[in-house]
């Protein structure tokens, strides 16, 4: 019998990474699933093989730090695994003015978005190369194409995503590796639970950019934004005139402050 196709997965313990560890599971996939919550992980494993017949092995493994980058690339030259696909999906938001910031956070979340996804693309690049047939998904956001007030930080780390992927996509597909980078709106995830902020009340349902962004990256495509009606939205901003770009920031900065001010309201 033919080994199943793998599926590394980083950041599957919760929100897009976990609905995307589940959908690839039923797509009949192996699945590698890499976060920092262990027993989210155990649970995510416990459910996809019993409701899938594949196999899903777990790392607990911060990939903000560099041990956490050591010891997944240790683990897969130990076991001589070889991935299909490739999900860069681990992400952390600090939600304050950069000029108040927490320094150590902001450096973490610019670690995890920026640096781990460098080093992951990079070093596994050989593996996945030896199968000529592999795929990249990174999981990047619509802010990468409208610096939103207040979210300077994750906005710019987000944007780097986009770049990196939008410009390695090209260099890779000479190598036999198919690369889409998918750049969400507003989805309802734990993210900004973790960053003090409520869930959006009209988020995209994290299972939905699951589908979504698998069904993108198989089809080969390079870029998928969702909701279409937020990526014309975001298209069309930078169309604008510059002092009609500064109206739109600041009325995003005024209803960020409000929600942020409510948030306040009700700890």
């Amino acid at each position: 019998m033919a080994p199943k196709p793998l599926a590394l997965i980083c950041g599957a313990s919760s929100g897009i990474g976990r609905a995307l560890s589940i959908e690839a599971a039923h797509r009949g996939m192996d699945c590698l699933l890499v976060a920092r919550s262990g027993e989210r992980l155990l649970e995510l494993k416990t459910r996809i093989e019993r409701e899938a017949p594949v196999m899903a092995t777990i790392l607990q493994a911060d990939l903000s730090r560099s041990e956490g980058r050591s010891d997944l690339l240790e683990l897969i030259r130990y076991c001589e695994l070889k991935p299909d696909l490739l999900v860069l999906s681990a992400g952390m938001l600090v939600a304050d003015s950069v000029l108040a910031q927490n320094a150590s956070l902001r450096g973490q979340m610019h670690d995890l978005h920026i640096r781990a996804c460098n080093e992951l693309i990079h070093d596994l690049l050989p593996v996945m190369q030896k199968e000529e047939n592999g795929y990249v998904l990174l999981i990047s956001s619509l802010s990468a194409l409208v610096p939103l007030p207040g979210f300077a930080a994750y906005s710019a780390s987000k944007a780097y995503q986009l770049s990196l992927g939008l410009a390695l996509a090209p260099e890779l597909e000479c190598k036999g590796i198919h690369l889409c980078v998918c750049a969400p709106g507003l989805v309802d995830t734990p993210l900004f639970e973790h960053g003090g902020l409520p869930r959006p009340p009209h988020g995209l349902r994290a299972e939905e950019v699951a589908r979504s962004a698998l069904k993108a990256v198989f089809a080969r495509r390079r870029l998928l934004m969702l909701p279409w009606r937020s990526s014309l939205r975001n298209r069309f901003f930078w169309l604008l005139p510059e002092f009609l770009q500064a109206r739109v920031l600041r009325n995003l900065a005024s209803r960020i402050t409000d929600w942020q001010k409510q948030t306040e309201a009700h700890l």
